[in-house]
């Protein structure tokens, strides 16, 4: 759905809109309180319509968005239509009876949806109450993070402070700025690290002056940077702090270009300044300062591959979530570029939706595919790493049914689950907030069955026995493969569901390379029984469980299950680290 954006109000032209639902509000950041309130609205009624200010009615106060960040983000939440009314006298000066009798009442909405704060007419003195006599009115409670309401007022104080993150986390969303590149006093021409000086668009809020790692758009192309804001104390004194961007791997000249600065999860680098900054030689030395601090690591040096060199009889299939962006668009966008990809609503996640891919195989078409989908959910920025997951499923096929296999297969996943999940983290340094709500540790469970499982001889007993194990909010699901030849499963798939979320194609690469190189290795007969039974063994006599050892780096286990699953050299394996 296309929305229709009426930015030049007319009362005139004022339609009605019985069958429409209408949202009210400031939306003055579009954080996690306003994305709800339009979640519930689209919940009951897909006939959506936002009326809003163009801006608050207080002089130069600094701001979260401007006024076109906030048309292009209120336009994707796929609703019908966008008012938004002007800051003038006329509208300042309206009674809160007018507001209703010739704008309200002409519209003549269904219902309202608004917040319990929400106040309109002149000096604010109209609120719900007086609302709720002329209209049916919905009001959701208010949106907490914490036992903290979220408000525009909050993040503004994190962002005065510094707090990025906590920020971020209210916004569902990177906090940004958009400017205009200006010369600057070329001082980093001067060091040989030509910076980026940004004209802002508007009166965003600053960060309290000091050096951020950021993320710049230029052309459409991200690139990781680092940000001084201030007044150069160091260097020039100025009366106004700026905002000068030092960009890595990158030496083009950019004046009077847009671009957006986006500030990710990251504390402020507190060990360096701009003067510091600006005397480096070796740009590897800058590199190294942004790294340690990252939440996310950026420039992965494994290149996208076409082929993984998989038996093409071995299927899998991919689940993206993402939150902060409707799944209308996606959805949109499948059924005009991939047809065979699918995009639904996802009630877990804050705002999100989900892709799903078809059942495929090692074959570029399905690698362009999944990184065209990737590159769409950047081109977006959907967020990924608070909430949601990456699933994957693998073809339980080539386990063939066979008892022995499969209790090797589930002795595999038990002995090395601490470092699947710590593999699961993908590009982040930590485990997604819902891990454990959504993706449980199984190991011990699965510990229990196996020692049963020894004495199964056929498989329906395995359906029966991993069943009274399963849940939905696991980290690794049965509930899609055949055990039971007599019964008709079209997926047959053993689904991997605790991996961090992410919108970056290698990382979705190497989930699916293990995971499907860990049922090869199987199917095979690549591991040694007799060295699985010892390990199985090794683990039933831990006392620490897998989910405290998947926060800790187990580079002995790591390399032992690398070495497993991809080269089987475990006798050279063992002489190297002298076990």
């Amino acid at each position: 759905m296309k929305t229709e954006i009426i930015k030049e109000f007319d009362i005139d032209k004022i339609k009605e809109e019985k069958d429409a639902t209408l949202v009210l509000g400031l939306f003055d950041g579009i954080h996690k309180g306003h994305q709800f309130l339009i979640k519930e609205a689209l919940k009951n009624n897909d006939n959506v319509i936002i009326l809003s200010l163009l801006k608050s009615f207080k002089n130069n106060e600094d701001v979260l968005l401007s006024l076109e960040d906030k048309e292009e983000i209120l336009s994707s939440f796929n609703i019908k239509k966008l008012i938004l009314l002007d800051n003038s006298l006329y509208f300042k000066n309206m009674t809160y009876l007018d507001f209703i009798l010739k704008i309200l009442k002409i519209i003549n909405p269904k219902n309202i949806y608004v917040g319990n704060d929400y106040t309109f007419g002149k000096n604010g003195l109209g609120n719900v109450s007086i609302l709720k006599k002329y209209f049916k009115v919905f009001t959701p409670n208010f949106y907490l993070v914490n036992n903290e309401k979220v408000s525009s007022t909050k993040i503004k104080e994190y962002i005065r402070n510094g707090e990025v993150e906590k920020a971020n986390y209210m916004l569902n969303r990177h906090y940004f700025y958009k400017g205009t590149v200006i010369k600057g006093l070329q001082n980093g021409s001067k060091f040989l690290f030509p910076t980026i000086n940004l004209s802002l668009l508007t009166n965003y809020v600053l960060l309290k002056n000091g050096v951020y790692q950021t993320q710049i758009t230029i052309d459409g192309v991200i690139y990781n940077s680092i940000t001084n804001i201030g007044v150069h104390p160091t260097i020039d004194k100025l009366s106004s702090p700026s905002i000068e961007t030092f960009v890595l791997n990158f030496n083009k000249v950019v004046y009077e270009k847009n671009i957006k600065l986006e500030l990710p999860d990251v504390p402020e680098i507190s060990d360096i300044n701009i003067n510091r900054l600006s005397k480096k030689r070796d740009e590897k030395i800058l590199e190294k300062i942004i790294k340690p601090k990252d939440n996310v690591i950026q420039n992965l040096f494994i290149d996208y591959r076409y082929n993984l060199g998989l038996d093409k009889s071995l299927t899998f299939g991919v689940e993206i979530e993402y939150e902060g962006f409707y799944y209308g668009k996606t959805e949109k966008f499948l059924n005009q570029n991939l047809n065979n990809w699918k995009s639904k609503v996802d009630n877990s996640l804050f705002f999100g939706g989900e892709v799903t891919s078809p059942i495929m195989n090692d074959d570029k078409k399905f690698w362009l595919e999944l990184k065209t989908i990737c590159e769409y959910l950047k081109k977006h920025y959907v967020r990924v790493h608070y909430n949601a997951s990456s699933h994957v499923h693998i073809g339980a096929n080539l386990l063939n049914n066979d008892p022995n296999l499969w209790i090797m297969f589930l002795q595999l996943y038990t002995c090395y689950e601490h470092i699947l999940y710590r593999f699961g983290y993908g590009e982040c340094i930590n485990e997604r907030k819902l891990l454990i709500t959504y993706s449980k540790f199984i190991g011990k469970e699965l510990c229990n069955s196996i020692n049963i499982l020894q004495n199964a001889k056929k498989m329906k007993d395995f359906q029966q026995i991993l069943d009274k194990e399963q849940s939905k909010y696991v980290g690794i699901n049965f509930k899609n493969v055949a055990f039971d030849e007599r019964i008709c499963n079209k997926f047959n798939t053993i689904e991997f569901r605790f991996p961090n979320g992410t919108k970056n194609e290698v990382i979705w690469q190497n989930n699916i390379n293990v995971f499907a190189k860990m049922v090869l290795a199987i199917a095979e007969n690549k591991i040694n029984p007799e060295f699985l039974d010892y390990k199985f063994k090794q683990y039933q006599e831990r006392k620490t469980s897998s989910e405290s050892l998947s926060h800790l780096i187990c580079i002995e286990d790591a390399l032992e299950f690398a070495d497993l699953i991809f080269d089987n050299n475990l006798n050279l394996l063992l002489i190297f680290l002298n076990l």
